[in-house]
């Protein structure tokens, strides 16, 4: 079992605990959407008395003004954003804890919630090895865009991610709080069906590729949003798609049965929808990268040390 030493708290945080209820954590949560104290009172089924007297408890712990009243409602300061922040923190632990709690109830050894997007098959391996070093862990998958799943994390709904970061993810202050850890490089493979003209060509340009029939993500889909940012940068004409979709089993199947049609893929997905006979690497040049995959998790990492091992051991990291 792991050994956790309680590090020395101030005075402040210890007159915080002493004089604060988990209600109080709770109303702070609510004040990230309630912009009155009527419509807090509701959701904690109190008076609006009672909930000016808490705001005024916390304030009074806290030595410092966390809201400002108006007429419009009830607005936190930059001092009441940090406090809703980190109590939407404490009760998301709290939450992961009871979760983890359940898990070990109902016989697993903890507890590991993930998320990846749909298009890779990195993600799948790493599940499989995680299970195998540790068969009692229950493992919770939720499989999303890249942001949501960003979003996620950082809402400490997920524990850790595979995914990709783009260039506003990066820009993101949020994201300060992540550890990123690289697990390999990638790059956009297009994909045609084994009777597609260009399947057995052995190169194409994108300045005659860009002409055919495409079907594509969404266009605020990562991959999209590479491929599009690629081909203005060659002084292409964009690309409108005859189909788009965000699934990628939808993706595989219109492109395997229709011998017309392009698609783009992951590198690793596309080699290995190839190696399966399903479908054709179209050659074309020159490559697009797209942002390298990492593991993503929290810098106060919360997630058990033998599975965080077996995680990076899984990741060969």
């Amino acid at each position: 079992m792991e050994q956790f030493k309680f590090k020395p708290i101030t005075p402040n945080t210890l007159s915080a605990l002493r004089r604060l209820r988990m209600r109080h954590l709770e109303l702070l949560c609510h004040l990230s959407e309630a912009t009155t104290v009527s419509a807090a009172a509701g959701k904690l089924n109190l008076t609006q008395p009672a909930v000016s007297k808490m705001i005024s408890e916390i304030e009074s712990v806290s030595k410092a003004a966390l809201f400002t009243r108006g007429r419009t409602g009830i607005q936190p300061t930059i001092q009441g954003a940090l406090l809703i922040r980190q109590a939407c923190d404490m009760v998301q632990s709290l939450d992961r804890c009871f979760s983890e709690i359940n898990s070990i109830e109902e016989g697993s050894s903890g507890l590991l919630r993930l998320g990846s997007f749909s298009t890779t098959s990195i993600f799948p391996k790493l599940v499989v090895d995680v299970i195998q070093q540790l068969p009692l862990l229950k493992i919770q998958i939720q499989e999303s865009p890249p942001q949501e799943l960003i979003n996620a994390l950082i809402n400490h709904e997920l524990d850790g991610v595979v995914t990709s970061f783009s260039r506003e993810m990066m820009g993101d202050v949020r994201t300060k709080s992540l550890k990123l850890q690289p697990i390999s490089t990638d790059s956009l493979c297009v994909v045609a069906s084994k009777k597609h003209p260009f399947s057995k060509r052995r190169t194409i340009k994108w300045t005659e590729a860009v002409q055919h029939r495409w079907a594509l993500p969404p266009k605020d889909a990562l991959m999209t949003k590479e491929l599009m940012y690629a081909l203005k940068k060659m002084d292409c004409p964009d690309i409108i798609p005859v189909i788009e979709s965000m699934s990628a089993i939808t993706m595989k199947g219109l492109i395997q049965f229709d011998d017309n049609l392009l698609g783009i893929m992951r590198e690793h997905q596309a080699k290995e929808e190839e190696r399966a006979n399903n479908l054709a690497i179209v050659k074309i040049q020159p490559k697009i990268n797209l942002p390298d995959l990492y593991l993503v998790t929290h810098k106060q990492n919360l997630i058990p040390s033998a599975t965080m091992q077996a995680l990076q051991k899984a990741l060969g990291l």
